[in-house]
């Protein structure tokens, strides 16, 4: 990894800490081990409030089901959040919604 790379995955780390649904992207990013850990200790200690806020922000989740249909149904599971999240659904539509809020409320669970 050169320093530049390196500069760049250090402040991509960083947002992932803010912004757990980023720590699916990095995952697949060649890293050191020791990086990769860190990545997946992020991404584990998030995948609840992810799930959660898919519940909780309801203008989202009408606007997910909308654009869907019935792939979202009542057989929605939690691979399909994951996957949704790693297709950048969830992010995308999150930033649409008030997620300062949820932002705010994810960093003081992760961080307690």
């Amino acid at each position: 990894m050169t320093r530049t790379q390196r500069v760049q995955f250090e402040a991509e780390l960083k947002a992932a800490a803010k912004r757990p649904a980023l720590a699916l992207y990095l995952l697949d990013y060649d890293m050191p081990e020791k990086n990769r850990e860190k990545v997946q200790a992020i991404y584990e200690d998030s995948r609840d409030e992810l799930i959660s806020l898919v519940g909780v922000m309801n203008p989202f989740h009408a606007e997910w089901r909308e654009d869907f249909g019935d792939e979202l149904g009542e057989n929605f599971t939690e691979d399909d959040l994951y996957e949704a999240v790693a297709d950048g659904y969830i992010s995308d539509a999150v930033d649409e919604c008030n997620y300062e809020c949820a932002e705010e409320a994810l960093r003081c669970q992760l961080s307690a």
